[in-house]
């Protein structure tokens, strides 16, 4: 296209206006059976992630990041976000969205970065429910 990348502000309200229906396009939610506008758009067309903004109403880049890591990766956001938003406990912008969201957590809440770090991995891993309670 010939149009530099780094020129596209990440904050248009435009592009935004499309992860919320796909008026913005000039189509209706009926013509094309979405209640978004990002059938088109990579990871964020698939029937379970349309579903995801349509739940969260993101108004932001960030926001678009979070659902992007939310909807990977198992039991990342069915049973877990989805439920902390549901019920109010958290919003999309407080929820962790990837494992670097723990790391970072951790370190502003005072802990040691390698401490930080090694916890992260243990969780991406899936081991955390290993570890016996007087460990944690």
């Amino acid at each position: 296209s010939g149009i530099d990348p780094q020129t596209i502000p990440t904050d248009d309200p435009e592009v935004m206006r499309i992860f919320a229906g796909p008026e913005v396009l000039g189509v209706t939610q009926e013509q094309i059976y979405s209640k978004t506008g990002t059938l088109g758009i990579p990871e964020f067309g698939t029937r379970f992630v349309r579903g995801m903004l349509e739940e969260t109403h993101p108004t932001t880049f960030a926001e678009l990041l979070q659902i992007s890591g939310l909807s990977h990766g198992t039991d990342v956001w069915l049973g877990n976000a989805e439920e902390l938003i549901r019920r109010g406990d958290a919003t999309l912008a407080e929820v962790i969205g990837c494992r670097d969201d723990i790391m970072v957590y951790l370190i502003h809440a005072g802990l040691d970065s390698g401490m930080a770090f090694k916890i992260m991995e243990t969780v991406r891993k899936g081991q955390w429910n290993k570890i016996p309670d007087e460990l944690r």
